[in-house]
């Protein structure tokens, strides 16, 4: 675990715009909570596709992977909490029933 702190640590002094990343993610994932928080209060998942959170969940997925390789903390915070709430869209769309694909 030291290691890969060291890495991240590593990469913030190298890369001189992590800033501008970490911005962009909370904007990223902000983004994305009033359609969570909609849909865990009123369980109406009718007009929400399938799909698209499917293939969001599957590039971010990918992406993920790709930023474990390279090392940034910055993509691998973001992509891990985007791939928690199109999880949970996805759950929530299987529980509730409302397939739109």
């Amino acid at each position: 675990m030291g290691k890969y702190i060291r890495e991240a640590d590593n990469f913030m002094k190298k890369n001189k715009f992590w800033k501008l990343g970490f911005l962009g993610m909370i904007f990223i994932n902000i983004a994305s909570l009033p359609q969570v928080i909609k849909t865990i209060i009123t369980h109406e998942t009718g007009g929400i596709s399938l799909s698209f959170y499917l293939v969001l969940f599957t590039g971010l997925t990918c992406y993920l992977f790709y930023s474990l390789k390279r090392k940034d903390v910055i993509y691998i915070l973001s992509n891990t909490i985007s791939l928690s709430t199109s999880g949970l869209m996805i759950f929530m769309i299987l529980l509730f029933g409302g397939l739109t694909w």
